[in-house]
């Protein structure tokens, strides 16, 4: 009778090391995960709406939230290059290979929020929340992003 309590008794320090050596390694991996990537349906379908349409917009009144700057990173981008860009951990897969792109919106250096917004047609940079989107006829309508600030 007392073999099963002895197994129980190994069975639940065996888990309980396992759990502490398990905890010790994530550790020192540096689990901050940052701000979550999340898909902005909303942006998309005004962009989208934008470039058809045609005319322009400031991105601040396409999308709401405080911020200052906006870095627009286009698809395939990795992770790494985009924590390194904003200097903080973004919670997103390794490689971002969505057909879009992911904005960064950032208020006096801080992430404030990380979103990705579909299709592709928005251009890469660092820009000011003046950045101004407006749609150029060439042969056909495309977005360009003009920063008003700079």
């Amino acid at each position: 009778m007392r073999r099963p309590r002895r197994r129980t008794l190994l069975v639940v320090i065996a888990a309980v090391v396992l759990a502490a050596v398990t905890a010790v390694l994530l550790m020192g991996q540096g689990t901050e995960e940052g701000v979550q990537l999340r898909e902005d349906r909303e942006l998309s379908q005004r962009i989208a709406q934008l470039h058809r349409d045609g005319g322009s917009a400031r991105l601040r009144d396409l999308t709401d939230g405080q911020w200052d700057r906006v870095r627009v990173f286009h698809h395939p981008v990795s992770r790494d290059f985009v924590e390194r860009a904003v200097g903080a951990p973004i919670d997103m897969d390794e490689l971002f290979g969505i057909r879009g792109h992911i904005l960064v919106f950032t208020l006096d250096g801080e992430v404030q929020r990380a979103v990705y917004t579909r299709p592709d047609n928005l251009v890469d940079g660092d820009y000011s929340s003046e950045l101004r989107i407006q749609t150029r006829e060439s042969p056909s309508p495309r977005l360009e992003l003009v920063d008003e600030q700079g």
